[in-house]
């Protein structure tokens, strides 16, 4: 039931209600808790500083004001609230204007364009391009684009795309054209897997990601994130999701964005099922203990975020996540269609100048069966990848449009587009025939020696028609051009002796440890094996193997993915299939949370 209304523009905040009302005014800082000692919010402090002040705190006491029955209207100063008309509940957001920080921006912007040399003359190009990066979580380009899954924002980018063709140029009334880039190759099933390429250009090393997942500390070593960027040139930024203000599935967070979201509301059932799970007939998870969609607010709190500094600041950059289709349940992600589309086009229709990067970390996930997916497991590893750019920044490089066009048929990894994003950041601060974020050489492969690819820019490189995963710096064991059998047996000795090395891998995470609560894992069988037998793999004497094995403990499924080279068995990855959450209770906390499997009490 919808009680409560908010302008964001007035901040009015409007109650109808013929019941006690009661109103808690949350500010960021309540939300995330502030340590005693420390004179900035939590999410502030850098990993060192986490690390040394220890884990997390618990947010601060609500503090609930009461009101009488009747309407009720008022100013919101704060970024929250959340209201109660008797039993029922609303939860509304707003973005303030933070101009302390606005300034701080417009200085360092001064700094960096008297570095560079001054403003450009020419009155064609802006002082800057706002930008917006939209992460969808476990989405395919296929599902993205079909009919059953985002059709109002597929037909969006149909539109814009065909705006530039010949029949259309200069005969429609957008201002921005489209990109769908049809083989962006994910690194594989893992979030940060993926992101950390795209957000920091790097690859996530295991020895990081486990010790992450371990501490609840995530600090990969990167040179540079796309927000640090953003920072450096003075913009000012917003960062969120549909779940909470962490990235990736990590404790990271943005501590150079200026706006930060916050928690977004109190789900309907508890936080191990907040991720849009059907809850009842008719009702996910993720919709607030209210009247509205987390995602709504997302989007809501992006749009306001650009208009907050149009008129005064151009440098302005936001990039939110959504894990709205990171369930069981195929194409959940619909529901946010409309709302979704339509925010992109208010959006580029008061933005004339605006960049906007909606894409994936990969497609569907291991735990949906395959047989479930349409486009096998293309919807596995070709993630969504688009871009809208206005047509003006098209019409003045002609060549670089035409690179777009060509490259939407080429072979593309997250790497690419982390150049393409510090580029438009970067622009026109620096010019784009001679950026620096053109290309780049990655560094060697974590778990394949031998690879060594060279990121590039799809605005400004055209992508060669013979690039293949080594060359975009993907492992052969996620590589979209390797070819998989299926074992006929995959419980045979062959299968089962890998299996078992996959067990003994998760083993020696606690096996050595003292009074570990962490159970020794026993091989139950191997449910599906597959191995590589073609591609470039075979060219370096090595097959990789994908092997979804049970262990008695539990009980649960995993995944790993092997490699033999040379006569030399190696564990590249595995992870639970099965959710290990519900083994918070009792696991080990020295121990990665998803290498320890314990007895839970009765």
């Amino acid at each position: 039931k919808t009680f409560a209304k908010l302008d964001r523009v007035t901040r009015r905040l409007s109650i109808e209600c013929d019941r006690e009302i009661s109103i808690n005014f949350v500010s960021r800082e309540h939300i995330m808790g502030v340590r005693p000692g420390i004179d900035k919010p939590w999410y502030e402090l850098t990993s060192a500083e986490v690390y040394k002040f220890g884990s997390a705190p618990k947010a601060a006491p609500e503090k609930w004001q009461r009101f009488p029955a009747g309407p009720l209207a008022l100013t919101m100063n704060s970024t929250f609230a959340h209201i109660k008309c008797g039993t029922d509940e609303n939860f509304r957001f707003l973005v303030l204007r933070d101009d302390k920080k606005l300034a701080k921006q417009q200085k360092r912007r001064d700094e960096a364009w008297e570095k560079a040399g001054g403003r450009p003359s020419d009155a064609s190009v802006p002082e800057a391009i706002p930008v917006l990066l939209v992460m969808h979580d476990s989405a395919s380009r296929a599902g993205v684009m079909r009919k059953s899954g985002l059709p109002k924002t597929a037909a969006l980018l149909k539109e814009l795309l065909l705006s530039r063709s010949p029949e259309q140029r200069g005969k429609t009334n957008h201002s921005h054209a489209a990109f769908v880039f049809n083989r962006l190759n994910s690194q594989g099933m893992h979030s940060g897997g993926n992101l950390v390429p795209l957000y920091g250009g790097t690859y996530l090393f295991p020895k990081d990601d486990l010790e992450g997942r371990r501490t609840g500390l995530f600090s990969p070593p990167v040179d540079e994130w796309v927000w640090g960027t953003a920072d450096r040139l003075g913009y000012v930024s917003l960062s969120g999701g549909d779940t909470s203000n962490k990235l990736m599935g990590t404790p990271l967070r943005c501590n150079t964005c200026t706006h930060l979201m916050g928690q977004h509301c109190i789900l309907k059932t508890s936080p191990k099922d907040n991720h849009n799970r059907l809850h009842s007939k008719n009702e996910w998870t993720g919709f607030c203990r209210g009247d509205e969609h987390i995602w709504q607010h997302v989007f809501e709190d992006t749009e306001q975020f650009f208009d907050l500094y149009q008129k005064d600041h151009a440098a302005r950059f936001a990039f939110f996540e959504l894990h709205i289709q990171h369930v069981d349940q195929y194409q959940s992600h619909n529901q946010m269609d409309d709302a979704f589309a339509g925010m992109l086009r208010s959006l580029i229709a008061k933005n004339k100048d605006m960049v906007i990067l909606f894409l994936a970390d990969h497609g569907r996930g291991y735990s949906s069966p395959l047989e479930a997916l349409p486009g096998s497991d293309y919807e596995r590893l070709l993630p969504m990848a688009s871009v809208i750019m206005p047509h003006w920044l098209l019409d003045k490089y002609p060549q670089y449009e035409e690179n777009m066009f060509i490259n939407q048929q080429r072979f593309m990894s997250h790497f690419d587009l982390h150049l393409f994003v510090k580029s438009m950041l970067s622009f026109p601060m620096e010019p784009l025939d001679k950026s620096q974020y053109a290309r780049r050489q990655l560094p060697t492969h974590f778990q394949f020696s031998s690879i060594r690819g060279t990121a590039l820019n799809p605005f400004l490189e055209r992508i060669p028609t013979d690039r293949g995963c080594r060359d975009a710096g993907i492992g052969d064991n996620t590589c979209i051009c390797s070819s998989w059998t299926k074992s006929a047996n995959p419980d045979g000795p062959k299968e089962r002796e890998l299996a078992q090395k996959a067990v003994d891998y998760i083993n020696s995470f606690h096996n050595k440890l003292a009074d570990t609560s962490c159970l020794d894992l026993t091989l139950d069988k191997v449910v599906e094996a597959k191995k590589s037998v073609k591609h470039m793999a075979q060219q370096n004497r090595a097959a990789s193997w994908i092997i979804t094995f049970s262990t008695h403990e539990g009980p649960a499924t995993w995944r790993a993915d092997v490699t033999e080279f040379d006569g030399h068995t190696d564990v590249l990855d595995i992870f639970v299939i099965t959710i290990y959450d519900r083994f918070k209770p009792c696991r080990d906390k020295r121990v990665t949370p998803s290498m320890c499997v314990c007895k839970l009490d009765p």
